[in-house]
Parts: C-alpha cells; structure tokens; sequence
C-alpha cells in the first residue's frame, strides 16, 4: 500500500469514527439541546467534506457557498523512451486557477501554454510558457489564468538545450498527473 493510499485510508476512517460518533451523540442525547448540537456537529462536518454534497448544496442554493472543483482530473501514463510529450487542456476564466501536481520516476517537463506558445512549442520555435517546471520529478501547479481562453498542460520528456541526438533516453518514464481548477 503507497503512503498515499494508507493516507487515504487514514481519513477516511476518522471521518467515519467522527460521523458514528455523531449519529451515537445524538441518539443517546434525549432530546438535550447541547447534545443534539454536538451531535450534529460531528455527524454533519463529515458529510460536509464530500465534494459531491459540496457541488449539490452549491447548485441548490445558487449561490457559492463551498468553493470547490467540479473537474478533478487525474491520469497515469507513459512517455516512451526518447523525446514525447502528453498535451491536457482546460478552459479557464480569467482568475481561474489550474491548481495540482505532476509526478515521475524521471525528470520530465511541465508547462502550461496558451494557444500561440503551443503552436511555437510544437515546431520547435521560441516558445513563452505561462508556468513551467523544467527537468523535475515533481512539479506542484499552480496557474492563474491571466484572461479567459484554452490553457494546456504540456508533460514532456523532450530534453533541454544540452540535448545531443547521442545521448537518447532508453527507459520509459512514468507519469501521474493529479488536478483541479479553482475559483
């Protein structure tokens, strides 16, 4: 089990103690205002943490009350040996945030480009990017959309500018992607 996973399990299990507690709270509290308060507190916070429940009491009230994304976005994949690039793109809103994180088990490059650096980064041009991280095994996004529009996220294995046609990668690297956009 990956720490991640045992993380996972670690709070799903205190949620669930917390939201029985409650429920336990309650049903011992004879009607008792204080109990029925606390009560609710520890079966209702759980429940208030689920990002679905979020999203619905949102969209019930029309009102932004959570500020919560509707998009999670996660994937694993392969670059193959050699030079490749993986493209994700979002349409954001002028102040809205691409927010994550980008994981391998060898360094690759991450970028998030609009259309006209795109277009230069794939025919090889001089190219501007938004956000980078060049030559990592972890990058942590965080983007800020300067002006609504399509923004992409570019994972790559291509090598930097002491790159020699020589020295060709020969191992596949591993990539996660994990993100969100907010408000």
């Amino acid at each position: 089990m990956t720490d991640e996973n045992h993380h996972r399990l670690g709070e799903f299990i205190v949620t669930g103690v917390a939201f029985l507690l409650g429920i336990w709270v309650i049903y011992v509290s004879n009607w008792n205002f204080i109990l029925l308060s606390l009560g609710s507190l520890f079966s209702l916070a759980p429940v208030l943490q689920i990002p679905q429940v979020r999203i619905y009491i949102n969209r019930k009230t029309g009102r932004q009350i959570f500020n919560v994304s509707e998009n999670p976005f996660e994937r694993s994949f392969h670059l193959k040996a050699g030079r490749y690039t993986r493209k994700y793109s979002w349409k954001l809103k002028q102040g809205e945030r691409l927010v994550g994180e980008v994981g391998a088990n060898q360094e690759v490059s991450v970028y998030v480009l609009d259309l006209s650096s795109l277009w230069d980064f794939q025919y090889n041009n001089d190219f501007h990017p938004l956000w980078e991280a060049e030559d990592v095994t972890h990058a942590s996004v965080s983007f800020t959309a300067p002006r609504s529009g399509k923004f992409y996220l570019i994972v790559t294995n291509e090598a930097g500018d002491d790159y020699h046609e020589d020295e060709e990668r020969e191992e596949d690297v591993l990539v996660h992607v994990r993100m969100r956009t907010d408000q």
